[in-house]
């Protein structure tokens, strides 16, 4: 099973294959038949990134207590 990764290079952002401590470097889109290249970087040349970058928040606030309490007065 493959492990993908995300990460900054020079840069650039850029996705692959981690083996060992040497990720194979893949460009294309990682969701659609990447592409392997020829390229491999040691985990030490590189900075990781989260696996995706997010595009929304969601957050939800449980203050029911307070609201309780107001709506009582």
């Amino acid at each position: 099973m493959m492990r993908w990764v995300r990460f900054d290079y020079t840069g650039q952002q850029g996705f692959g294959a981690l083996e060992d401590d040497v990720i194979r470097v893949f460009h294309g889109d990682m969701f659609r038949s990447p592409i392997p290249t020829d390229d491999y970087l040691r985990l030490s040349e590189v900075r990781m990134r989260t696996p995706c970058d997010a595009s929304k928040m969601v957050c939800l606030w449980n203050n029911f207590y307070e609201l309780a309490t107001k709506l009582a007065q």
